[in-house]
């Protein structure tokens, strides 16, 4: 380090400004293999609750959802509030049911 100091301050007639920089690790823990492996325990959830027709096969049609939200953004992002939105409207959810469905 001293000598990368003694080149920098050698090589300006103007003191060296000191940077520091603050650098934080994050670890990410999950249950699931995959991260769209959660929807398989929401679609477990959702059958607990038996909120009528559509819960089956809801990990392919939460996906499916958020595909079709991705295409109509043109490459944005969405909200999960977008992806629930429409994932009620196609299983005539009550907004009751897209809230908790959101919430699982």
């Amino acid at each position: 380090m001293n000598s990368i100091i003694q080149t920098a301050s050698s090589a300006t007639a103007e003191p060296v400004a000191l940077y520091t920089f603050d650098v934080f690790d994050t670890l990410l823990t999950r249950i699931w293999l995959r991260p769209a492996d959660v929807f398989l325990n929401a679609e477990l959830l959702n059958g607990q609750v038996r909120w009528g027709a559509g819960v089956d096969r809801w990990s392919a049609r939460r996906m499916a959802a958020e595909a079709r939200m991705r295409e109509t953004a043109r490459g944005g992002e969405v909200t999960l509030e977008q992806i629930y939105q429409e994932l009620a409207a196609e299983l005539g959810w009550s907004p009751e049911d897209a809230r908790r469905a959101l919430a699982t």
